[in-house]
């Protein structure tokens, strides 16, 4: 029964619109920051990424990531709820144990399928002229992990908070935390280097 749960749910929350224009308004801030902006600006990416104020920048995918995990979490834990149809599933031969189970489970998958599409948009910076294979798959690795991280942080958050607060209210939780990560970067920024702005920085060769 779990499994055709599982498809149900799998089913509903893919067709939701707000998912959709949420995971594309992350992917399109992805792109404009490692391939756009680095054409642009005829540099590889890592230059533009070491810049201090493209690191501020680059927060805003933080904040992308966030409004994704929020809405994601409440189609999934939420919305069920508000429709009735978790009414439904309850009325089943299922316990509850694998009714939150199943929603864990495809929050995940949806989380790494969106992952393996951010993976998959780093990859193409290797087209960029200026381009070095030990950053290259280093930004693909930070890609997937980084990613990883901002899903379960943004995303523990939204599920804790699904079902005591309202669906903007979960929105904008998530927001005020991203813009919190973006006021102490930007602080930092002042103080201390980044790992990749340093990693750049012992890169160059005086001639």
């Amino acid at each position: 029964m779990s499994g055709v749960y599982f498809k149900f749910l799998f089913a509903t929350t893919i067709k939701k619109k707000p998912v959709w224009i949420t995971w594309l308004l992350y992917v399109l801030t992805l792109t404009m920051f490692i391939i756009v902006m680095p054409l642009a600006a005829h540099v590889n990416p890592y230059q533009v990424w070491a810049n201090t104020t493209m690191t501020v920048c680059q927060t805003f995918l933080g904040m992308a990531v966030a409004i994704f995990t929020a809405v994601l979490a409440i189609n999934i834990f939420k919305d069920s709820n508000e429709e009735g149809t978790e009414l439904i599933v309850i009325s089943k031969p299922i316990s509850r144990k694998k009714i939150v189970l199943t929603k864990f489970i495809a929050y995940i998958i949806f989380c790494l399928m969106v992952n393996i599409c951010a993976v998959f948009i780093s990859l193409f910076t290797i087209f960029i002229p200026g381009t070095e294979v030990e950053f290259y798959w280093g930004l693909v690795v930070s890609m997937f992990i980084g990613n990883f991280v901002c899903f379960s942080v943004f995303g523990s958050i939204a599920i804790l908070l699904s079902s005591q607060v309202a669906k903007i209210g979960v929105i904008i939780t998530n927001i005020v935390i991203s813009l919190i990560f973006l006021i102490y970067q930007t602080l930092t920024l002042f103080v201390f280097k980044t790992p990749l702005k340093s990693a750049t920085d012992d890169a160059v060769v005086p001639v």
